[in-house]
């Protein structure tokens, strides 16, 4: 794993962020996804989104699950997205991210 660089627009490192929210396949949800993720590379950062994985027509409930759950491990840190505590696989994700001792702040953490 490389370190992080400093972030141009913050003192911050630069880090790879991924974004723990409501459910990201929920169209409804896309906005809410894409304007954390403009935020963050704003600041510097790399964005790991969730609402933009794109499985087969035939992906269940459960292969979006997982397909989160592997782009957790990669992530240097997350972010939450406003409404992740109504969303069951948000706690999942939030504790699996904290078991591999992967920081978990608000999204305004990661802004200047």
């Amino acid at each position: 794993m490389t370190t992080p660089t400093t972030s141009p627009v913050s003192a911050q490192p630069r880090q790879q962020i991924y974004l723990i929210g409501p459910d990201p396949h929920d169209p409804a949800n896309t906005p809410l996804f894409n304007q954390a993720e403009d935020q963050l590379l704003h600041a510097g950062h790399d964005v790991i989104n969730p609402a933009g994985i794109v499985l087969a027509a035939n992906a269940t409930p459960t292969d979006y699950a997982k397909a989160q759950a592997r782009m957790v491990t990669i992530a240097h840190a997350a972010a939450f997205v406003d409404g992740w505590e109504q969303d069951p696989t948000a706690s999942i994700l939030t504790a699996l991210a904290l078991c591999l001792r992967i920081p978990v702040h608000g999204l305004d953490h990661y802004l200047p």
